[in-house]
C-alpha cells in the first residue's frame, strides 16, 4: 500500500510538471515584460513556504534582490507578506515599517487598503489593530462599488470581532442591491449569531426589490427545510449565473460556494474560474484566484487537477508577468497537486525563463 501511494504521488507530480512545461512553452514567446520584476518577486516569494527547508535559503536572496527594485508599495507589500516569517527579525521589522510609511503616499484607496491589509498580520500586536482599523476605514470610502465590496470581503478574515461588525455595517450600506446581498453572503460564514440575524433581516427587508434576494435569504436562513435546501441552492445558482456584471457574478458564485453540496462544487468552481481567468487586470485577477484557492484545494485531486490544467492552458495566452502573477496566487494549488517536487521545479522554471529570456 505504501508503494502504491508513493507511485501515485510521483505520477501526480509528473502530470503537474508536464502541464507546467506546456504552459512555459507558451509564455516564453510573449513579448510583454511590463511588471516583470514585481511578478518574478511575487511568484518566487509565494513558492517559498512550500519549498523544502534546505531550498528556502537558496530562493530568499533572489526574492530580496528583486524586492530592492520594487518601488510601488502595494507590490512590495505583496512580496513581503509572504516571506516575512522567513526573514531575520530586524530585516522583517525594517521592511514592514518601510512599506507602512510608503502606504501613506498611495492615492489609490483600493491599493492603499490592500497594502495595509497584507502587512497587518506581521506587525507587532500594539500596531496591528490600528493599521487594521485604517485599512477598513479606507475600504469603506472606496467609491467604486465592486472594488469596495471585494475589499471588504478580503479584509474580513483578519478582522477582530468589533471591526468585523464595522465591515458588516459598511456592507449593509452598499447601494447596489446585488453587490450588497452577495457581499453580505460572502461575509456571513465569519459572523456570529447576532450579526447573521442582521444580515438575514436586511436581505428579507429588500426581498421585494429583486427576485435574487428572496432566494438568497432562503439559502442563508437556518429555517429553510432540509428537503428544500437543494432546490433553493439550484435556484440561487441559476440566478447568480444570470447576473450581467461579471465581478458581481464571480462574487455571487463565491458567496454560494460554502453552502453547496460536494457534488455541485466542482462545476460551480469551474464556472467561477472561467470568469476569473477573463479578468484582464492581473493584480485584481490574482486576488480573485486567491479567494477561490481554499475551495479549490478542498476538491478531490482529480477534479482539482482538471481545473488546474484548464487554467494553465488559458494563462499562456497572456503576458509573462500576468502568467507569473497567476502562478504566485495559485502556489498553494501547485503544492496541493504536485507536492514539493512541483514547487522546486516551478522555482527553477521561473529562474530559467527570466535568465534566458530576460
Amino acid at each position: 500500500m505504501t508503494q502504491f501511494i508513493g507511485f501515485y504521488r510521483e505520477k501526480r507530480s509528473i502530470l503537474m510538471l508536464t502541464c507546467l512545461d506546456e504552459a512555459w512553452a507558451g509564455v516564453r514567446g510573449t513579448r510583454d515584460r511590463s511588471g516583470d520584476v514585481q511578478s518574478r518577486a511575487y511568484v518566487l516569494a509565494s513558492l517559498v513556504p512550500y519549498l523544502p527547508r534546505n531550498e528556502q535559503g537558496d530562493v530568499l536572496p533572489d526574492v530580496l534582490s528583486l524586492l530592492d527594485g520594487i518601488r510601488q508599495p502595494y507590490q512590495r507589500a505583496r512580496v513581503l507578506t509572504v516571506v516575512a516569517p522567513y526573514l531575520p527579525l530586524d530585516l522583517r521589522e525594517s521592511e514592514l515599517q518601510t512599506v507602512l510609511a510608503m502606504a501613506d503616499k498611495i492615492s489609490d484607496k483600493e491599493l492603499r487598503a490592500y497594502t495595509l491589509m497584507m502587512i497587518t498580520p506581521h506587525l507587532p500586536d500594539g500596531q496591528r489593530r490600528a493599521v487594521q482599523r485604517d485599512a477598513l476605514a479606507i475600504a469603506r470610502t472606496i467609491r467604486h462599488i465592486p472594488y469596495r465590496a471585494y475589499c471588504l470581503v478580503a479584509l474580513a478574515p483578519q478582522l477582530p470581532p468589533e471591526l468585523l461588525s464595522e465591515a458588516l455595517t459598511s456592507a449593509l450600506r452598499i447601494r447596489d442591491r446585488l453587490y450588497c446581498v452577495y457581499t453580505l453572503a460572502a461575509l456571513e460564514p465569519r459572523l456570529d449569531g447576532e450579526q447573521r440575524l442582521a444580515v438575514l433581516t436586511d436581505i428579507r427587508d429588500r426581498e421585494g426589490e429583486e427576485p435574487h434576494l428572496s432566494t438568497m435569504h432562503a439559502v442563508l436562513s437556518p429555517d429553510t427545510p432540509p428537503d428544500m435546501r437543494k432546490v433553493t441552492l439550484l435556484a440561487a445558482l441559476s440566478q447568480a449565473q444570470t447576473v450581467e456584471d461579471v465581478p458581481c457574478r464571480i462574487l455571487a458564485l463565491y458567496s454560494l460556494a460554502p453552502h453547496l453540496p460536494n457534488e455541485m462544487l466542482p462545476s460551480v468552481l469551474n464556472e467561477a474560474l472561467v470568469w476569473v481567468r477573463g479578468t484582464r487586470q492581473r493584480d485584481r485577477r490574482a486576488r480573485m484566484f486567491s479567494m477561490f484557492v481554499p475551495i479549490w484545494s478542498s476538491l478531490p485531486t482529480h477534479q482539482a487537477y482538471a481545473l488546474w490544467s484548464a487554467t494553465l492552458r488559458l494563462r499562456t495566452l497572456r503576458s509573462r508577468p500576468g502568467f507569473l502573477t497567476d502562478l504566485g496566487a495559485l502556489s498553494p494549488i501547485i503544492f496541493r497537486l504536485g507536492g514539493a517536487r512541483a514547487v522546486v521545479e516551478t522555482v527553477r522554471a521561473v529562474k530559467d525563463v527570466t535568465r534566458y529570456m530576460p
